[in-house]
């Protein structure tokens, strides 16, 4: 479970308090799917409410007041509130405040004054896209809030008021809202077999493809959920641009929910409602990047190419890989497209083509991946006598909260300067939790110093050549390469021999000495 580091106990303790409370109250009616929306929505209004106070707190205009010393001594003018918009990208009424609305006895709808709320911070916004509909899974009509009008506004009127409670530092809104996420992504993956990245194997693909990219990265993300593993990226170096693409309408609201409140620019991120396998025709006579989707013909754009790719592409997923794929630029040169019921390496191809010349990614798959024959043979057969696969982690079992499937991280690169591919095998070590098993920070840092110096340590990890791939069928299944059987010693017969005959002739010792004494006591001795 991720720790709040910048908690201290007792705000931490406060804080798992006060959201119990407001969970087993929510839960009275709705499923998890539904109240952890309210749940995290409101915690992300409070960040946008405290992020703009803090801004008033803090900058001074020129006649040497605070901001919030202007907005109380003279009207709102426009110039005050263009300086707001372009310091955080959006602007809030100071009585559309979150501490302000929950403080406020008079208000007579709850309901109507957070939409209006709501509805204010998304105009007010620099670039709508980062906000359009962000807000859209908090239903505050829902019946589920209650029968009536009267008791679904006492509802929103309690949630306001216990999450404005929430006493948070604003630099651990981000910490706070991963946690939630991954708290909610357990409960939710262990009711209904939804599989998303454990935190511990977001943060192992950030410290991989970084290896040699230290500032200034851009990263993309085809199925990016709630965007934790580009977020994770921008811990581990100076990011210029982090795109992700996810279908799921909640993914995608979360998701750049979390890019907010872990403070990372509206510059820099890009979340799309969309997906990354839709068919992409080439514009002729167009330079290679150019392309207009199947679906948008009349939408022309350009393709970017990004540093890194990361990804946990959605296990065992169906995808419409018809036989115009083969005339798709990212498909078209492997001679072969990924079989209609499973999407895996179709996301493979995708991020290897986004990727640059001197790019990398790293993306978790299900072992099958590795020895399934067919058109998924041809595209790693390929991908194998292209130099292109880099390294295959095999992870521990039970990693995910959903499934027990054996997973592995594939590493790619479109340059290499090795000829054989790293193979390591960490499905041995790793700390065992009441429902899960979890990479500890120790085997992290071995995963990760092993691929680094692509070291060979015995029962763990092995540079294969392609020949030796070549005469596996080019299975990349990891124990055919990493043996991680102990050695048994051979065992010496004769002493063997020896130690049972000696045994023999102490038992038959003790035995007569018993017969003896049973013979002076006139027992009968059998």
């Amino acid at each position: 479970m991720p720790t709040l580091k910048k908690l201290d106990p007792k705000l931490k303790e406060e804080l798992e308090e006060k959201l119990r409370k407001t969970t087993d109250f929510l839960r009275l009616n709705m499923s998890v799917y539904e109240y952890k929306n309210y749940i995290l929505g409101l915690l992300f209004y409070k960040y946008l409410s405290e992020k703009q106070e803090d801004l008033l707190d803090n900058m001074t205009v020129d006649d040497g007041r605070t901001l919030k010393e202007a907005f109380s001594t003279s009207l709102i003018n426009k110039e005050l509130i263009h300086l707001i918009r372009t310091q955080i990208g959006y602007y809030i009424e100071p009585r559309f405040l979150l501490s302000e609305i929950a403080k406020n006895t008079e208000v007579d709808s709850y309901i109507t004054t957070l939409d209006i709320a709501f509805n204010n911070v998304i105009n007010s916004s620099i670039d709508r896209d980062d906000f359009e509909n962000i807000f859209n899974d908090i239903k505050l009509d829902s019946t589920k809030l209650g029968k009536t009008r009267k008791s679904q506004n006492k509802t929103i009127e309690i949630l306001i008021k216990e999450i404005s409670q929430v006493n948070l530092p604003l630099d651990a809104f981000g910490e706070t809202f991963d946690y939630l996420l991954d708290q909610f992504a357990r409960i939710i993956g262990r009711r209904a077999g939804h599989v998303t990245t454990p935190p511990e194997l977001s943060t192992l693909m950030a410290k991989l493809v970084t290896v040699d990219k230290k500032e200034d990265v851009s990263a993309y993300d085809p199925a990016c959920g709630v965007g934790s593993s580009l977020i994770d990226i921008a811990k581990e170096t100076t990011v210029t641009r982090l795109q992700g693409n996810d279908l799921n309408p909640s993914a995608y609201n979360h998701a750049r929910m979390n890019m907010i409140v872990n403070n990372i620019s509206f510059e820099v991120f890009d979340i799309k409602q969309k997906d990354s396998l839709e068919f992409m025709e080439e514009i002729p006579n167009m330079p290679d990047t150019h392309f207009v989707t199947y679906k948008r013909l009349n939408e022309n754009y350009i393709i970017e190419k990004f540093d890194i790719a990361v990804s946990q592409p959605p296990f065992g997923l169906r995808w419409n890989g018809d036989e115009r794929y083969l005339d798709d630029v990212r498909f078209k040169k492997y001679g072969a497209i990924a079989p209609k019921g499973r999407a895996d390496y179709a996301f493979i191809q995708d991020m290897l083509y986004h990727i640059k010349d001197d790019g990398v990614m790293a993306v978790i798959l299900q072992t099958g991946v590795l020895s399934r024959g067919l058109s998924e043979k041809t595209i790693r057969k390929y991908l194998l006598e292209n130099n292109y696969i880099d390294a295959i982690i095999r992870l521990p079992k039970n990693m995910f909260y959903a499934t027990a499937i054996p997973t592995i991280i594939m590493i790619l690169k479109k340059n290499r300067t090795d000829d054989d591919i790293l193979f390591i095998d960490a499905s041995d070590e790793y700390a065992k939790t009441r429902r899960q098993n979890k990479l500890r920070d120790k085997d992290i840092e071995k995963i990760v110093e092993t691929y680094k110096n692509r070291e060979e340590i015995e029962r763990y990890s092995h540079k294969a050549t392609i020949d030796e791939i070549k005469e596996n069928q080019y299975n990349l299944h990891v124990p055919r390469y990493v043996n991680t059987f102990e050695k048994i010693e051979p065992v010496d017969m004769n002493k063997v021999f020896q130690e049972d005959t000696k045994i023999t002739l102490e038992l038959e010792d003790i035995n007569q000495k018993i017969e003896d004494q049973c013979k002076k006591m006139n027992i009968d001795f059998k």
